[in-house]
C-alpha cells in the first residue's frame, strides 16, 4: 500500500534490497547497522506505462548481552520520500531502543 497525507494511493508491485550486521567490539557489546532501499511503481495515467521511485533508508547502533538479556539503541533514518509516502508518522528518522530475553 502506498499512501500520501493519509489517503491511499493503491497497491502497486514493490521491491526491497536490504542487508544488516552486527561486530564484536568486546564481550557482550555489538555495533549494529543496516542499510537498505526500498523501490515502487506509481500509477500513471497513461495506460500501461508505471513511473517507478524509491527511497533508502537504514540505522546504526549499539546492543549489549548479558545472561540471556540483550538491549538494543539505534538510530533509524530514511530519505524525506519515505516520510511523504507513508501513513504513519513514525518514518522519520528517530532513537528507538529494544530489551529482549532470551530463554
Amino acid at each position: 500500500m502506498h499512501y500520501r497525507s493519509y489517503h491511499r494511493l493503491g497497491r502497486t508491485p514493490a521491491y526491497i534490497a536490504d542487508t544488516a550486521g552486527q561486530w564484536l567490539l568486546s564481550e557482550g557489546l555489538f555495533l549494529t547497522g543496516g542499510a537498505g532501499y526500498y523501490y515502487y511503481f506509481l500509477r500513471n495515467s497513461a495506460p500501461g506505462r508505471a513511473v517507478g521511485a524509491g527511497y533508502g533508508y537504514g540505522n546504526v547502533g549499539f546492543a549489549f548481552e548479558r545472561q540471556g538479556w540483550r538491549l538494543d539503541v539505534g538510530y533509524f533514518f530514511t530519505q524525506r520520500r519515505a516520510e511523504l509516502l507513508s501513513a504513519y508518522p513514525s518514518a522519520d528518522n528517530r532513537v528507538a531502543g529494544s530489551l529482549s530475553w532470551h530463554f
